[in-house]
């Protein structure tokens, strides 16, 4: 499976993120990303989902808006790649042994987003994509920006 996750205005400087799995045989991927200018008390939309379904193009439609930020994950069974759709910026394509792989991509907001990748192979995949909400002020929006997290994700 897939899943997002949020925590709203973290303490500044760096952090560890800490995955403990009660079944040790569990294989997974992840990957985190920081972003500025998003809404505090609204960060999120609706999460939209697609999946589990087995081809080689996982997809999901998530509704947004112009000056917001769309994020998505895709997970597979098996190993592979991931090359992301047209106007995404992949922020994570990993891969634990032949086990699982997963991806991870922003994308600029508009009413609809389709958040879309290409695997390397067909695989059973599922995927989740949300809106990030950009802050409200008065006069011209500021534009939400993301940077992958640099640093060890322990599993």
């Amino acid at each position: 499976g897939v899943q997002l996750w949020r925590l709203i205005n973290p303490n500044a400087g760096t952090g560890t993120i800490t995955v403990t799995f009660s079944d040790a045989s569990v294989y997974a991927v992840g990957g985190a990303v920081s972003f500025i200018n998003v809404n505090q008390t609204t960060p999120l939309g609706t999460v939209a989902g697609a999946g589990p379904t087995t081809s080689n193009a996982p997809s999901v439609a998530v509704v947004s808006a112009i000056d917001d930020l769309v994020i998505s994950a895709a997970g597979a069974d098996n190993d592979g790649t991931y090359t992301p759709g047209g106007g995404q910026d992949e922020r994570w394509d990993l891969q634990v042994a032949t086990a699982t792989c997963g991806t991870g991509s922003t994308e600029p907001g508009a009413a609809t987003v389709t958040m879309d990748y290409t695997l390397s192979a067909s695989r059973e995949w599922v995927t989740q994509g949300v809106s990030v909400k950009a802050v409200v002020v008065a006069g011209p929006s500021p534009t939400i920006s993301a940077s992958p997290l640099v640093g060890n994700l322990r599993w």
